[in-house]
């Protein structure tokens, strides 16, 4: 602190004090630098990518002569979210520590499925390297080469897992087949024939028998038909589609009613085999909807009412706003990939970031913003939304920024999965710029308590060397 016995000048701000901080930032500067120049931090990242996957995933079928697997975008969501929940839960299990186990994830991201399989691998650097251990493994064949699956997804999340950066690969298969049993014939006995002669029977004494009495007139009918049922539209589905019809089962012949909220709207006949349908005649607008319907049979008996279907209308499509939607490209791989950040209203369902046939589903980040990370082509990059009703959106980015990057001089080096030298790197790189940020920051506090604690006993010499320190610190800072 500035006082009489220092002269009112701080040794933390004399001239060999200045010197040493100068000295030592541009030091370690130049270290990191050099180190960012030996071990470009492009090699680092992983190149295993879902189309390079699937593909060797489908030769490893064809050569068993099995059909290829499609790539699904709901497995692509359930796949990703399971990476990602273990990168976030610290875990490396087919059931999380809670419990949750695979099949939450395929229902999570809405496919419905007859079949399902998943496969796991963590730390694998490359397509080849992942698919080669899956081969390798019994179980994780058997999946592969399943005849039973016919779509594919894979999720690829880069994060830390038990104190190491690492890769996280997740591969779901699925199929939405329903085979139906075979009939099964029936195969009635063959008559036995009796080889003994009948004896002829004995004639018998005709008898007069009495009149038949007069049939009493049946009875009433008064049983009421049984409730009938609505099938379609689900209840508490999401529809786009306005004109909606209402169809289901009902007691043969009977007549039908059909009833929107309290009001009837129409009515229609159930056909032989208990069938019914009715199309609404107006259109319905957006927000919520109840259906029920009530059955009268020839008997005027009436049955009870079914139970009430609730839908919503939404015909009016996601919204992205291209204002606030841009692409980058990434921090630590700009050559080939671009970081897109999404801003989508309306409620989607589903968000995704395509570019030359290239796609990814981008993931909710809240405030209506999607994120994602693509393949950079020369196409564009263009934002697809899809809800719950199935209504779409599909806008190109007009934001996207371009970043020319020179090679390295230095060769790309081959990494293993255990050598995370290059995430030292970038981690030093930015805590030397924290710490450069401090520095500046406490010099200047320094600097105004001198000035403050006795204005009138300055020295220009001091300050003018503060200053130029602070200034060397700032060209250090944006080398």
């Amino acid at each position: 602190m500035p006082n009489k016995s220092n002269r009112y000048q701080p040794y933390a701000l004399r001239k060999k004090a200045l010197t040493f901080y100068v000295t030592i930032l541009f030091g370690l500067k130049v270290s990191v630098g050099f180190l960012i120049f030996a071990f470009p931090q492009t090699a680092y990242y992983a190149s295993a990518n879902i189309e390079e996957i699937a593909r060797l995933t489908n030769e490893a079928r064809a050569s068993v002569s099995l059909t290829p697997l499609t790539i699904n975008s709901k497995l692509n969501q359930s796949a990703l979210a399971k990476a990602n929940d273990m990168i976030d839960n610290q875990y490396f299990a087919h059931v999380s520590p809670e419990g949750v186990d695979p099949w939450f994830w395929f229902d999570q991201a809405g496919y419905s499925y007859t079949y399902a399989g998943e496969n796991l691998a963590v730390g694998f650097e490359t397509s080849e390297g992942v698919h080669e251990a899956w081969m390798n493994s019994p179980g994780h064949r058997d999946n592969i080469i399943n005849p039973n699956f016919k779509e594919i997804g894979i999720g690829i999340v880069y994060g830390t897992f038990e104190g190491y950066y690492t890769t996280m690969i997740v591969q779901h298969f699925g199929s939405t087949e329903n085979t139906a049993p075979e009939d099964i014939p029936v195969y009635l006995p063959e008559e036995e024939e009796d080889e003994t002669t009948p004896e002829e029977p004995e004639e018998e004494e005709e008898e007069e028998e009495p009149p038949a009495p007069k049939p009493e007139p049946p009875a009433p009918d008064t049983t009421p038909p049984a409730p009938p049922k609505i099938y379609t539209p689900k209840n508490n589905s999401i529809t786009k589609n306005t004109q909606v019809t209402i169809s289901g089962q009902a007691e043969a012949d009977s007549s039908v009613f059909i009833y929107q909220a309290q009001v009837k709207i129409g009515e229609t006949k159930a056909n032989k085999n208990n069938g019914f349908s009715f199309t609404l005649a107006s259109y319905l607008s957006d927000g919520t909807h109840t259906f029920r319907v009530i059955a009268k049979d020839s008997s005027e008996n009436w049955s009870a009412f079914s139970e009430t279907v609730r839908i919503t209308i939404d015909a009016e499509a996601p919204k992205i706003n291209l204002e606030k939607s841009y692409a980058i490209p990434t921090y630590l791989n700009p050559q080939e990939k671009f970081d897109v950040f999404a801003y989508v209203t309306g409620d989607p369902e589903e968000v995704k970031a395509l570019s030359d046939g290239y796609e990814t589903v981008l993931q909710t980040k809240g405030d209506n913003l999607w994120e994602g990370v693509i393949k950079q082509t020369e196409g564009g990059i263009w934002i697809k939304a899809k809800d719950q009703a199935g209504n779409v959106a599909s806008q190109q980015l007009t934001s996207v920024r371009k970043l020319e990057v020179t090679p390295p001089l230095a060769k790309n080096r081959t990494i293993n999965k255990n050598n995370h030298w290059a995430l030292f790197i970038d981690t030093l790189d930015r805590s030397m710029t924290n710490l450069i940020i401090l520095f500046v920051g406490a010099i200047v506090i320094l600097l105004i308590i001198n000035i403050i604690i006795h204005i009138t006993k300055q020295n220009p010499h001091l300050i003018a060397s503060t200053i130029f320190v602070l200034i060397l610190s700032g060209l250090i800072l944006y080398l």
